[in-house]
């Protein structure tokens, strides 16, 4: 949807978490349960209006665990950093996507071990977005997610 989006001039779609629970007693992968993934909001002060203008302009992340400490988009670069847990490891990746590509990762960063990345936005980008994985699993997995992540809202180079 994005892609299109980019290509028609259109403002990107934001990605969210959420864990879409039903089951409160039960715990398990096949069942509904709480806290299996948010939303992480930049926002000035804890008031409803500031936290939907931050969800509004896009200052925001989706997690099913992984806390971040900062992220800009700046000058044409995206940077991410990661808030470490004390042995827990981390990938950070910059997936680009590009019109002569459509639909197709052609452009992937892998920083192992390491907290913080960057990566140029370039005019090729129709929009990039970033994919942080630990290698911490998660306490009540789902599906194929098995470990806790975080993925950044896509941006467009300006």
């Amino acid at each position: 949807m994005n892609t299109a989006y980019a290509k028609a001039n259109k403002p990107l779609l934001y990605g969210i978490g959420t864990d879409d629970s039903h089951n409160y007693h039960l715990f398990g992968p096949t069942q509904s349960n709480a806290g299996r993934g948010w939303v992480m909001v930049h926002a000035a002060e804890l008031t409803a209006a500031s936290l939907i203008e931050a969800m509004e302009s896009g200052d925001f992340y989706a997690s099913t665990g992984v806390t971040l400490k900062s992220t800009t988009f700046s000058e044409g670069f995206l940077a991410v950093e990661v808030a470490p847990e004390p042995g827990v490891k981390y990938k950070i990746e910059f997936i680009s996507l590009r019109e002569d590509v459509v639909g197709k990762v052609v452009r992937t960063v892998g920083l192992i071990d390491n907290t913080t990345a960057r990566i140029k936005v370039t005019p090729d980008d129709l929009f990039v977005r970033a994919r942080i994985t630990s290698d911490k699993k998660r306490t009540n997995p789902v599906e194929e997610v098995e470990y806790e992540m975080a993925w950044l809202q896509p941006v467009r180079p300006k």
